[in-house]
């Protein structure tokens, strides 16, 4: 239906589920692995840790930037868009798409080119993606890529002026906040990462006692609710959510 592959209509995704999202063995990625795909070391510096931006941080960093990457800021936090993801991203096309009752699907510009679908479930989002779409039709424009720049340009300019802002934030923490932010609104409680109770069976008990179930039941809430987690962020396993969730 559309020119371009951003987005389509698939009303048979979800027969391919499994397969695009079945764990696969060897693609498991560890966290340094983690770290080195989701940020370009040369410009924001060896980070050993990238903790979930808080919402001051993310203001601060937020009122000094361009508008492009004001809008860049917010798809990673509300979406949990890598920076290339959001860059890229054709915000008329998603629109049309959701606009028709279909789910928007990333399926370029993406890790690994998997293909994922973006979770647009409160007014917030969808008004950022209506924000996006105006003023990409104002400016005639399907990125969010300023018309003088290359992408690769665009990116080393993003991490000066966000460095320049403040050295703790990093839009890897963005994507952690909209994982922390998910595994509480499917759990009710907050994840490891944010509680500061270590993952396993202190974890479990602390979901038990929390919302008054029982251990069993809090391993199955924190496993679903990370497997859908994943699929969000564009990962295969439970594993990869160690990274965003602890």
């Amino acid at each position: 239906m559309y020119e371009k592959k951003l987005y389509i209509e698939h009303d048979a995704l979800d027969e391919r589920d499994n397969m695009l999202f079945a764990p696969a063995k060897g693609n498991e990625l560890s966290t340094s692995d983690q770290v080195k795909s989701d940020h370009s070391m040369y410009e924001e510096g060896q980070v050993s840790s990238i903790l979930p931006v808080s919402q001051s941080l993310h203001i601060k960093v937020f009122c000094e930037m361009d508008l492009e990457a004001m809008y860049i800021m917010q798809l990673a936090r509300l979406f949990g868009f890598r920076l290339k993801e959001a860059a890229h991203f054709d915000a008329n096309k998603a629109l049309e798409v959701h606009l028709l009752g279909q789910p928007i699907l990333l399926l370029e510009n993406t890790k690994n080119d998997n293909p994922r679908r973006v979770l647009v479930n409160t007014v917030e989002k969808l008004a950022c993606l209506c924000n996006i779409a105006q003023y990409q039709q104002l400016c005639n424009k399907s990125t969010l890529i300023p018309a003088h720049l290359s992408y690769d340009s665009f990116r080393k300019s993003f991490w000066k002026k966000t460095n320049a802002i403040d050295l703790q934030y990093n839009i890897g923490g963005e994507r952690k906040s909209f994982a922390c932010d998910l595994y509480l609104l499917l759990v009710g409680v907050l994840c490891p990462l944010q509680s500061g109770i270590p993952r396993g069976i202190q974890h479990y008990q602390y979901i038990a006692t929390q919302l008054n179930i029982s251990p069993a039941e809090a391993i199955v809430r924190d496993t679903e609710a990370r497997l859908e987690i994943a699929k969000w962020l564009g990962h295969r396993s439970i594993e990869s959510t160690y990274y965003y969730l602890g």
